[in-house]
């Protein structure tokens, strides 16, 4: 077990939930089915929990991302929108005074209807990842594409400052939580083979942690199957150095993508062994 601690290196990313909720429904995207996110109401109908990370522990975790060494790059998004929670702009002050360039992905709504915040924004963070999904085809791909473009342009911008992220059609299933429906079919050529006898490039790269503070194993584990703690009763070091992930590097190393919930359906990240 000693050798495999030797192989966990210090993840490059860290990705904090600062809130549970999205403002869009996309078919793509596997929150519909994280019961944690939805409450029924008289009406029998989902609504959202509206919950959030507090801000002492964002804080620790931003803190605690540099004191043991990780020094990763900070974003404050999993599977919600981030520009949903007004204290975004703080955190990412507080991040920029640790030392850390910040990320974030974003579907850029509250940044196209409200200029003044989009500018308070982009003075803040490091690096954008804009999500473009509102298009029927490439023509109105492109066109929606150079709007972007004018707009932080108008806005002064630096195109090296963000991304227009506009490729729904490379989009995968999410490790079998997502219908591909036809249209999301990255890796779906080996859908018929998992679980898959493979490593996984992923499983060291980057520390996700939900609203709740539950750590994922990747980011393609969007339900927590499989969980490495929860940030609330461990430090970063304990959970990222801990016998769970120890354990799942472990089985990984084997190819044994089969003992693992939900790597015994995913596809993505494969290393051949």
């Amino acid at each position: 077990m000693s050798n495999t601690l030797n192989v966990i290196k210090p993840f490059k990313a860290i990705r904090i939930e600062i809130n549970s909720d999205c403002n869009r429904r996309c078919r793509f995207c596997p929150r519909d089915k994280d019961d944690t996110r939805w409450k029924i109401d008289d009406k029998g109908k989902k609504k959202l929990v509206n919950k959030t990370m507090s801000d002492e522990l964002v804080f620790s975790i931003l803190e605690q991302n540099v004191k043991q060494g990780f020094n990763g790059s900070v974003g404050f998004d999993f599977y919600n929108e981030p520009t949903m929670d007004p204290r975004l702009l703080s955190f990412l002050d507080y991040a920029t005074y640790t030392g850390c360039p910040t990320e974030i992905v974003t579907n850029g709504d509250k940044i196209k209807k409200d200029p003044d915040y989009a500018g308070k924004f982009f003075s803040k963070v490091t690096f954008t990842n804009i999500s473009l999904y509102d298009y029927r085809d490439m023509e109105g791909r492109k066109k929606l594409m150079a709007w972007w473009t004018d707009y932080l342009d108008g806005l002064k911008v630096p195109q090296s400052r963000y991304r227009l992220v506009g490729e729904y059609f490379n989009f995968g299933n999410r490790a079998g939580t997502v219908d591909r429906r036809d249209k999301y079919m990255n890796g779906a050529e080996l859908d018929h083979k998992v679980p898959l006898a493979a490593g996984c490039k992923k499983i060291h790269s980057k520390m996700n942690i939900r609203y709740d503070g539950e750590v994922p194993i990747c980011c393609e584990d969007a339900l927590v199957q499989h969980s490495l703690g929860n940030v609330n009763d461990s430090t970063l070091t304990e959970i990222w150095y801990g016998e769970k992930m120890r354990r799942a590097t472990e089985l990984l190393s084997q190819g044994n993508r089969a003992a693992i919930n939900p790597c015994n359906k995913c596809v993505k990240s494969a290393i051949w062994l």
